[in-house]
């Protein structure tokens, strides 16, 4: 019962008052906030975490250039909110800022790794180069030449 009273006051802005919003608060209902100050705009869901705090997410941007643009950015707060909403209805709740700043520490963390491997894979060649060196040049050869050898492998590999 209470969904089907929550989904009767969901999406109650148009484009057109998108676009029209002057500075304040506009609700498209559920939580939903098109905040407006000066010339800028942005969506807002507001909700009460599951611990009892009252919260408020930022969801970007409003984009109002024209209509097209302005509809865009409805349907697309329209669409996090929604999914915001699945989480504080999801058994366990999940409080939504929670779970993106999870995200988003869990997508850094990947991508230091993947520079890591990177840095790794990039330093194979030298590494490879310097194992030789030491197992097969150097025992052989005077210091001199040994050196020589190596200077002469970095100089090739720079260029390459």
């Amino acid at each position: 019962m209470a969904k089907r009273k929550l989904a009767a006051r969901l999406n109650l802005l148009s484009v057109r008052d998108v676009l029209n919003a002057r500075d304040g608060e506009l609700t498209d209902g559920g939580g939903l906030l098109l905040r407006c100050t000066d010339e800028r705009a942005a969506w807002v869901y507001r909700y009460t975490a599951p611990s009892g705090k009252r919260r408020e997410m930022g969801l970007g941007a409003c984009e109002r250039h024209n209509a097209q643009a302005a509809g865009e950015s409805l349907t697309h707060a329209r669409g996090l909110a929604a999914q915001a909403r699945e989480m504080l209805n999801s058994i366990p709740p999940i409080d939504p800022i929670d779970e993106r700043d999870r995200a988003k520490a869990a997508a850094k963390e990947a991508e230091s790794r993947a520079k890591v491997e990177k840095q790794c894979a990039a330093a194979t060649l030298a590494r490879v180069a310097r194992a030789y060196h030491e197992k097969f040049i150097a025992p052989r050869k005077s210091s001199k030449l040994a050196a020589d050898w190596l200077h002469s492998c970095w100089a090739l590999w720079v260029i390459a």
